[in-house]
């Protein structure tokens, strides 16, 4: 169980534990050995610097990544310290805070996928010599970036139903694979002039001549690339083919795994991608049931009780059972006005579209079958199915598919830009 636990959480833990160590160390009167940057008005300490490296190294080495020389690994990873110290500043700015209840429920989250409790967590991190108050800040910490992630960013990120069709009318939509892929980012800063612009140009391509001479991928991604991934081997993990940035998307799919592009531009910098593997992807029909049905509300209000509505309800469902016309019941006597006046139809419906309550109720009747009075949080219904039919959703579910990836995709880009405008305008002093 502590394996399975740990295959899930241990590079979280080991990427994220020295975030609090520093804050920590202070109160327990333990002297600090230095600043290795200074990053607007905060730090970033020799101590977590090196219990970074100690991690990243052990994960490195676990995932069969060759490590590049300690200078380089040091910066790489002081430079991702630094980007994360500005996110943790803004979300300070912006009031952004974790409770401890949002906490909870986030690793309770975490340990269930795991197969353990919330009370177990601990002493399972502890066999691994994780401490499990430090993993509890380090945790905090990164729900606190995605929440200003969410913030800054997916609040922005719009899709349109235009944008969904005309991306199903191309021929990348017949594309059901899902490929996993690492690269390598050197980022144009916004101010970079033509020199700089050439002199990162003639780096990726430096870069693509020692791949292809048989350098390792991962080390390299590790030793040069200043993506997100970069300390993972520059692993971005699976993707639909429609969630990759359309440079990738085109690139990728004429690669077998194990290959890699040359030197792509993109508005964020020079990016190398390899194809590490691809796997297909069926798509069955999405069919539905839908019902059409008709209903007489009896709400409970200030002036009716929850026992007179119940009982006014049970009185209507015996006139219909002794024959008095549904149609005309629900014209006069339901607080649903906006299907009263159509005999309390309310149109096809499909699968979320009711409360829950109702929908199951909908599921157990036959054609022409009435219900007993059923509670909602809206009051007591009488229901009367009247058609059911089964319903082609695919080309519904291809749509929403299609602007979930588009969005991801979206995201994905924003993101590199995002990170790289906040690291241009920061005032960082190297103490190294």
């Amino acid at each position: 169980m502590a394996k399975n636990l740990i295959n899930q959480l241990f590079l979280l833990a080991t990427l994220l534990l020295v975030v609090s160590f520093g804050a920590r160390a202070q109160e327990e009167g333990v002297l600090l050995d230095g600043i290795v940057a200074v990053v607007n008005d905060g730090v970033v300490l020799r101590s977590e610097l090196n219990r970074q490296v100690e991690a990243i190294s052990t994960q490195l080495l676990i995932n069969k990544v060759e490590l590049p020389p300690a200078d380089v690994l040091e910066k790489q990873i002081l430079e991702r310290l630094i980007v994360e110290e500005l996110q943790v500043q803004r979300a300070d700015r912006l009031g952004i805070k974790v409770s401890d209840d949002m906490l909870n429920t986030g690793i309770s989250r975490v340990a269930e996928r795991a197969g353990i409790t919330l009370s177990q967590l601990p002493e399972v991190l502890a066999e691994q010599g994780v401490d499990y108050i430090a993993y509890r800040d380090s945790v905090r910490r990164e729900m606190t970036l995605e929440q200003l992630r969410q913030r800054d960013l997916m609040g922005r990120i719009q899709v349109t139903r235009e944008e969904a069709e005309q991306y199903l009318a191309t021929a990348n939509a017949s594309d059901n694979n899902e490929y996993e892929i690492s690269q390598i980012l050197l980022p144009v800063p916004s101010e970079a002039d033509l020199d700089a612009v050439k002199e990162l140009e003639s780096k990726i391509d430096d870069i693509h001549a020692q791949l292809e001479d048989g350098k390792e991928f991962g080390s390299m991604a590790v030793s040069y690339s200043a993506g997100q991934n970069a300390l993972t081997g520059g692993k971005i993990g699976w993707r639909k083919h429609s969630e990759l940035p359309k440079l990738f998307a085109d690139a990728v799919g004429t690669l077998t795994p194990g290959k890699f592009t040359a030197p792509l531009r993109s508005n964020s910098g020079f990016h190398i991608v390899r194809l590490d593997d691809k796997r297909g992807d069926s798509r069955p029909p999405v069919i539905v049931t839908e019902f059409f049905a008709r209903h007489i509300l009896i709400e409970t209000n200030e002036i009716r009780t929850d026992a007179a509505a119940e009982a006014k309800a049970q009185t209507l469902y015996q006139r219909i059972r002794d024959g008095e016309d549904f149609v005309e019941l629900a014209r006069n006597e339901s607080d649903d006005r906006g299907s009263a006046t159509s005999g309390g139809e309310l149109g096809w419906s499909g699968p979320g579209k009711f409360v829950p309550q109702f929908e199951a109720k909908l599921k157990e009747l036959e054609l022409g079958g009435l219900s007993a009075p059923v509670k909602t949080q809206f009051g007591y219904h009488i229901i009367e199915l009247m058609e059911k039919r089964d319903s082609d959703k695919t080309e519904e579910a291809l749509l929403n598919e299609a602007a979930g990836q588009i969005r991801v995709r979206k995201a994905q880009e924003e993101t590199e830009s995002w990170l790289l405008r906040m690291r241009d305008e920061a005032f960082v002093d190297y103490r190294l």
